[in-house]
C-alpha cells in the first residue's frame, strides 16, 4: 500500500549558426558546439510542442588553467540554425541544472535545485525566484509546475525513503504537497518524472533492499494519487528503473534494466492502463553493460528508447529503438561506437534530435555534438506491378554502381512477407536497416545515402520469409 501524504548572471546572445544538410536516410545534419572552456559535454535535448529545440551543455577548464566552469542552453531551429544561447557562470563549481519548455515556447531552467527562472529572450519576459527547499526535478504543465525531490529518512541515516511533490502556479504560489514515504528498509534510488498533456504526474525510480526493484507513482493535476506499485524483475533478478512516459490514451510505460550475472543487461518495457493494470512487458537492445537514458512518447504514440552500451571511454556507443503501442519493435538504429549518448528528443513531425560526445580516438573532431536523424525507415516505394509476379525472391543490382552519394536498391517479392533490408560494411557491420515490415508481392525500389560512409565495398541483404540474398555495391569518392 502506498500512503499519500529578472535573471541573474545570464548572458543572451543572438547568433546565426549554420550545419551541413543532406537529405535522406540516416543523418540530415550533424555538428559540433562552439567553444565555451577547455573541456566540455553535452548533456540533454528538448523539443518544444511548436518544434524549437533545446540543447544543454557544461564546460570547464582544468588546473592549472583559470578554473572557469558553467551551463549553456542553446536554442536551434530544425535545420540546425542557432538563435540564441544562455550561459550561466559557476565561478569554479558545476552549474548541474534541469529545464523544461511549455506550448509557448517558455524555456523554466531549475539550477542548483532552488534557483527556478522563466525565460523568452524573443519577448524579453522573465523572472527568477529562489524556492524555500531544493529540488531534484521539475515538470511544466499549462500553467502548473511541479517540484520533486527524494525524502530523507526522519530517523537521521541520510537515506532516501520517499519523494516530495509541490505544485505551484506561474506565480510561484504553492498549489498543493504531497508527500509519499516507502518502508524502513529500503532505499531510493535514479528517480525519473514526466506529465503528460492532461496534468498527470509519473514518478519512477528504483528501490533497493535486497535486491534493486523499480516502482512508479500517479498522481492527478489535484496531487490525488491514482496508482502506485513496486514491480520485481523478471524471474526475480536486479531491476533499476529508468524513466516514464504515457500516451494519448492514458496508458503509461515504464522503462527498467534487467542485469545479468555476466553483465549482460536487456531493456524491459512494461505497459500499464490508465489506474496502473499490466497490459504486456518485454525485453529488448540486450547489451554488454547497457546504460539506459530516456523514454520518450512521440506524435504518433510509439515509444523511443535511447541509452548507451559498453564500458570505458572508448567502448561506448549509443543504442537507440523504437517500438509501437503492442510492443512490437518498429526499428533499431545500427549501435555507433564512436558516438556517447547523452540525451534526445522527438520533434512534431517524429524528428529525431541527439546530443552525445564524439570519441577523440575516432575523430578530429572531439567533443559534443548535436545531430538530426532521419529516424524512420527509408521510405519504401511499390513499384507498378510487372506483367507477371515473380517466381521468387529477387534482390537486384544497385543502381548507380558505383555511387556517390546515393543510389536505389530494388527488390521484387513472389507473394505477401516479412521483409527486412540491411546494409552492411565490407567487415559485417551493420550500417543501416532500409526496409522492416511486411511488404506486399511484387516490385519495390528504395533510395540508400552513403554521405556519412566512406568510400568502399558494401553489401546489401534482403531477408524474406526465411530466405536470404545479398549483393555488393561499391561507394566511390
Amino acid at each position: 500500500m502506498w500512503t499519500r501524504a529578472g535573471i541573474a548572471g545570464i548572458v543572451v546572445g543572438l547568433l546565426l549558426g549554420s550545419a551541413l544538410t543532406t537529405q535522406g536516410q540516416g543523418f540530415e545534419w550533424k555538428q559540433g558546439y562552439p567553444s565555451y572552456g577547455f573541456q566540455q559535454a553535452g548533456y540533454g535535448v528538448r523539443v518544444s510542442p511548436g518544434g524549437m529545440i533545446y540543447t544543454y551543455l557544461q564546460y570547464w577548464d582544468i588546473p592549472p588553467f583559470q578554473w572557469d566552469t558553467g551551463s549553456v542552453i542553446e536554442k536551434y531551429d530544425d535545420v540546425g540554425q542557432r538563435m540564441w544561447y544562455l550561459s550561466w557562470g559557476g565561478n569554479g563549481r558545476r552549474v548541474n541544472l534541469e529545464y523544461r519548455c511549455d506550448n509557448d515556447d517558455n524555456l523554466y531552467v531549475l539550477r542548483w535545485g532552488n534557483k527556478l527562472s522563466k525565460s523568452s529572450p524573443e519577448s524579453g519576459t522573465s523572472w527568477e525566484t529562489t524556492l524555500a527547499n531544493g529540488y531534484d526535478k521539475f515538470e511544466v504543465s499549462r500553467d502548473r509546475i511541479f517540484l520533486f525531490t527524494p525524502l530523507v529518512d526522519t530517523g537521521g541515516t541520510g537515506i532516501h525513503r520517499g519523494v516530495s511533490i509541490v505544485q505551484i502556479d506561474t506565480m510561484r504560489r504553492e498549489v498543493w504537497r504531497r508527500d509519499t514515504m516507502f518502508a524502513q528498509d529500503v532505499s531510493i534510488t535514479r528517480t525519473a518524472t514526466y506529465v503528460d498533456k492532461s496534468g498527470n504526474l509519473y514518478v519512477s525510480g528504483t528501490i533497493e533492499a535486497d535486491e534493486k526493484d523499480v516502482f512508479f507513482l500517479k498522481f492527478d493535476m489535484d496531487g490525488n494519487l491514482i496508482c502506485g506499485k513496486r514491480e520485481r524483475g523478471p524471474v526475480g533478478r536486479n531491476e533499476e528503473g529508468f524513466g516514464i512516459t504515457a500516451d494519448a490514451a492514458g496508458n503509461f510505460y515504464l522503462l527498467s534494466k534487467v542485469d545479468s550475472s555476466d553483465n549482460v543487461n536487456s531493456a524491459w518495457i512494461t505497459k500499464y492502463d490508465p489506474v496502473g493494470r499490466t497490459i504486456w512487458s518485454k525485453f529488448y537492445a540486450k547489451e554488454w553493460n547497457l546504460g539506459l537514458a530516456s523514454i520518450q512518447t512521440t506524435p504518433d504514440d510509439d515509444i523511443l528508447v535511447g541509452g548507451g552500451y559498453g564500458q570505458g571511454f572508448e567502448t561506448r556507443g549509443h543504442i537507440i529503438f523504437r517500438v509501437d503501442t503492442s510492443g512490437a519493435l518498429q526499428w533499431q538504429l545500427p549501435t555507433e561506437p564512436r558516438f556517447a549518448f547523452a540525451g534526445m528528443g522527438i520533434g512534431p513531425d517524429n524528428d529525431l534530435y541527439f546530443i552525445g560526445l564524439t570519441f577523440s580516438r575516432m575523430s578530429s573532431a572531439d567533443g559534443p555534438y548535436f545531430a538530426k536523424y532521419n529516424a524512420y525507415p527509408v521510405a519504401v516505394e511499390t513499384l507498378p506491378e510487372a506483367a507477371a509476379a515473380p517466381t521468387a525472391c529477387v534482390l537486384h543490382q544497385n543502381y548507380p554502381n558505383p555511387f556517390n552519394p546515393s543510389t536505389n536498391i530494388t527488390f521484387s517479392l513472389p507473394s505477401r512477407g516479412e521483409v527486412l533490408l540491411t546494409v552492411f560494411d565490407h567487415l559485417g557491420r551493420e550500417v543501416a536497416i532500409l526496409a522492416h515490415g511486411e511488404y506486399e508481392a511484387g516490385p519495390h525500389s528504395c533510395p540508400f545515402i552513403g554521405a556519412e560512409l566512406p568510400s568502399g565495398v558494401y553489401m546489401y541483404r534482403l531477408d524474406w520469409n526465411g530466405k536470404s540474398v545479398v549483393r555488393r555495391m561499391a561507394l566511390l569518392r
